[in-house]
């Protein structure tokens, strides 16, 4: 008898859902809908390219005999960045440069590079579509800062946590 109501009860709730789904009215196609029908049916081939992302910064070791380091020394907090002046850390050779690269499409930057207290980069009304890259020389002792502002407004900061010492 328990299966019995239960059956009947999901039921009833079944025939409830169809029933208001059939009284709402069928929605008008808007220009939008039909563009984006058009869209999925498209070969991908014709599609248009997929949009390059807002802003995407990174950076690398520059080794002395010009190869780059594998990990992102700006976004992995997990590299260690301790005396790479002389291959220390997670460094695999002796490094004092960094590759900054910044990808994207936006326009209206100022980006600011500071390497310890010493103004870098200081770059305004920068238009970025596709990469950009800076060298950045005499690292690896001192924090860099990196900064990148649209209209006063801050797109990206983080710093490249370098320390030397014994």
């Amino acid at each position: 008898m328990k299966h019995f109501l239960s059956f009947t009860l999901l039921l009833s709730v079944q025939l409830f859902i169809s029933c208001n789904d059939a009284a709402k009215p069928a929605a008008k196609e808007t220009p939008a809908d039909t563009a984006k029908t058009a869209a999925q049916q498209t070969p991908a081939a014709v599609l248009p390219p997929a949009h390059m992302p807002e802003l995407k910064v990174a950076a690398y070791l520059i080794y002395a005999d010009g190869s780059l380091s594998k990990f992102d020394v700006l976004n992995d907090k997990s590299v260690a960045l301790w005396n790479v002046i002389i291959a220390g850390g997670d460094a695999e050779k002796n490094s004092d440069k960094v590759k900054l690269v910044l990808n994207g499409s936006l326009d209206s930057l100022s980006v600011m590079v500071k390497n310890g207290k010493k103004m870098v980069v200081n770059e305004k009304n920068i238009t970025l579509s596709g990469e950009k890259i800076y060298q950045l020389k005499n690292t690896g002792c001192e924090e860099v800062t990196v900064s990148v502002l649209r209209n006063i407004i801050v797109k990206y900061r983080d710093t490249i946590p370098f320390r030397c010492g014994e």
